[in-house]
Formats: C-alpha cells, structure tokens, sequence
C-alpha cells in the first residue's frame, strides 16, 4: 500500500527542513516527523524505493546537485551543501 500524499509531503519537508544536519539520521526524520523508525522505513520503501539512510543521502546529493547548477563551479563549496 503506498503512503498518502501528506505521509510523502511531511517527509519531504523534514528533509528540506534537515537534510544540512550532519547529525540527520532515520531515527531523527522519524522524531521530526513523529513517527515511528520502522514505519517510515515502510513509507520510504513503499513511497521511494529507498531506506530512509538512501533517502537522505539521495536528497543530499540533489540539492548539491541543484547548488552547483545555480551558482556553477567556480563558486561552488561542498560546505554549502
């Protein structure tokens, strides 16, 4: 069963909210969104595809991604990301 929209929307915001925390873990985007570890490793699996780790990770690596294509090479910083 795939989560709903808001179940997908709560966790992209505490991504976008979070993802600059070196500390970011499942546990911790489970606290955020206030839910348990195991069900968001279900909504990320049934949602994403992802573990919530992959998850993070993947959503790092796409707003450095989106930095670097803003500003371009010369000013990009990985610290930025």
């Amino acid at each position: 069963m795939k989560p709903s929209k808001q179940e997908r929307n709560c966790i992209m915001l505490a991504l976008n909210s979070h993802y600059t925390c070196t500390q970011l873990t499942a546990e911790r985007l489970a606290e955020h969104i206030g839910i348990s570890v195991r069900h968001l490793n279900n909504l990320c699996h049934a949602y994403f595809g992802k573990t919530p780790s992959k998850l993070i990770q993947w959503y790092r690596i796409q707003k450095a991604l989106e930095f670097y294509s803003t500003i371009g090479k010369e000013h990009f910083v990985c610290s930025m990301v």
